[in-house]
């Protein structure tokens, strides 16, 4: 019969191969060898269609692992929400190019000289969208800085121009120690002259910028893969690196930020000022590597207590143990609402504290009378604090910038640049500013509220000013340089004019008396910057001019 006609005994195909195979895929043992092949193909089309795309995706120089592309690229969006930003620094880098290439057409080595190329690194998350808006923010701020490095000359100079290029180490950093190695075999006409950001303060993150920092141990002679990185760090505000100490730690490692130290010092001075002589708990993660929670709590209880404060027995958490978290957290409410102090110090990350502020709030935690009220202060960490507070809570953080802070009555602690990132000015022909380039939804004043783009413009910012007030002409600066001349430059007349605040570099690479914006959470409220002026670790921010104290 003809195609489509079937075999009228039993209901298949009509005379032929087709017959045949029905006749077989009937039989019990046909039936189970069909169904082993069906599985083994659907298992080379899953590996075709979804596994293999997924890894391609990725990019070239960019590598697939635990759901996450892992490497360095120059226009790969490592999360979908860097989409936008890493698009527009592609576009600056092609613009870059083409800047070089019209200079000299005739000297292609001698153009490409002329451009130095700036790695920016995050430990991306896999599900903390609060922290992926963070370091988006970051990477908005970077690349508002290079857009402005590479179109006025207020920036240090208008050259060497300014290559920004991404890598992403993993969810917690876990991949930092690979992203090392690629750094070190990075080519070398590219000019990688710096390593900047990193996030957060975490033991792997943490070694892998004291490996940068130093020369690799295994170093031979002339070979320039092997010798010391200069890094700038954005967010990581620990005291020690990797459980060293300030002095232990690699020698080329700058940061623009507070430390914990600082932070610790600006609180209790805060505190001081509004409270007097308190009762305070620390409630303390004990997490090893989570070098953040240890030194903030080291810190603040050392200078609480110097400051005459009663310092009660605090209240302990490892943060290792998740699956723990939630019920140790009803304890520790427990705790508070009996003894009820004046003040609860968190030292440890905003999910954590979002596990206390919801135990508190709930009726068997005991907390329900009025004056069951917890005042409770942190560090930085808690512009990641999710969600709405109760109305027996408030939260109190020192922040790391704030824009709350750009206000006419602290003009002295903050540049015209800064200011006209809130209410823009004027611009010099060809630059950018953080709300009008990307259009903010919430305005200028909500997106920026994190910090992320204040901190991420100044870390470029002070990467390109150590290379350009370094001396070297801009065709043969290198990282060396940065690490000899440009990072040693970097105070008095050459401190940085950053829009977190003035930034002044100690030698031992801290900035001195950075601005600590307080900030306040209340509950059905917007944060907003504690009244007063602006503290800073010991007294009064730094300002361009001020004595030096370090």
């Amino acid at each position: 019969m003809t195609n489509g006609q079937q075999d009228a005994d039993d209901g298949g195909p009509g005379p032929g191969p087709a017959a045949r195979a029905w006749r077989w895929l009937r039989s019990w043992r046909g039936m189970a060898t069909a169904a082993a092949a069906i599985v083994l193909v659907a298992g080379i089309v899953y590996l075709l269609v979804i596994v293999l795309p997924t890894l391609d995706d990725c990019a070239s120089g960019v590598d697939g692992n635990d759901d996450q592309c892992i490497g360095v690229s120059d226009s790969f969006a490592f999360h979908p929400s860097f989409a936008e930003v890493t698009g527009r620094i592609a576009a600056e880098n092609v613009r870059v190019e083409e800047l070089s290439t019209r200079t000299d057409p005739a000297s292609p080595t001698a153009v490409r000289d002329r451009v130095v190329t700036l790695l920016y690194v995050l430990p991306v998350p896999l599900a903390n969208a609060d922290l992926a808006e963070l370091q988006r923010h970051e990477l908005e701020g970077a690349y508002v800085a290079q857009r402005n490095a590479n179109a006025s000359p207020e920036y240090g100079g208008d050259r060497p121009l300014v290559r920004l290029v991404v890598a992403n180490i993993g969810d917690g950093g876990k991949y930092a120690g690979s992203i090392v190695e690629r750094i070190r075999t990075y080519p070398a006409e590219e000019r990688l002259v710096a390593v900047l950001g990193f996030g957060q303060s975490l033991e792997p993150i943490e070694e892998a910028i004291n490996l940068l920092g130093r020369q690799a141990a295994d170093c031979l002679p002339d070979d320039p893969t092997c010798g010391a990185f200069p890094v700038i760090t954005s967010l990581i505000t620990a005291d020690g690196f990797a459980g060293l100490s300030t002095d232990q730690r690699a020698p080329h490692v700058v940061r623009v930020v507070p430390t914990n130290a600082d932070q610790a010092r600006a609180a209790v001075a805060a505190l001081a000022e509004t409270r007097g002589t308190y009762r305070v708990v620390v409630v303390q993660d004990i997490n090893p590597d989570d070098d953040y929670a240890e030194t903030l709590g080291r810190q603040f209880t050392d200078a609480a207590g110097s400051a005459g404060a009663t310092v009660l027995r605090p209240e302990e958490y490892d943060s290792t143990v998740e699956e723990t978290i939630p019920q140790r957290m009803f304890g520790i409410a427990r705790q508070l609402c009996d003894l009820r102090p004046d003040v609860v110090y968190f030292a440890g990350r905003a999910a954590h504290l979002r596990n206390l502020v919801d135990t508190a709030r709930a009726p068997e935690s005991g907390c329900q009378d009025a004056d069951d009220r917890i005042e409770v202060w942190t560090g930085d960490d808690a512009v990641n604090l999710p969600g709405s507070l109760p109305s027996n809570i408030t939260v109190t953080y020192t922040a790391l910038a704030h824009p709350g802070v750009w206000t006419a009555e602290n003009a002295a602690l903050f540049t015209p640049r800064g200011l006209d990132c809130v209410d823009p000015a004027p611009e010099p022909a060809g630059t950018v500013c953080f709300a009008p380039e990307f259009s903010y939804p919430d305005g200028a004043y909500g997106e920026l509220a994190d910090g992320g783009a204040a901190i991420g413009h100044d870390v470029v910012l002070t990467a390109v000013l150590a290379v350009r007030t370094s001396g070297v002409p801009a065709d043969r600066v290198g990282r060396s340089d940065v690490i000899a001349v440009g990072f040693p430059a970097l105070h008095g007349t050459n401190s940085v004019a950053g829009a977190s605040g003035w930034i002044s570099i100690c030698n031992d690479g801290d900035p001195e008396r950075k601005a600590v914006p307080i900030v306040e959470l209340l509950p059905d409220s917007p944060a907003a910057v504690r009244p007063g002026p602006v503290p800073a670790a010991d007294g009064e921010p730094y300002t361009r001019g001020s004595p030096e104290q370090c």
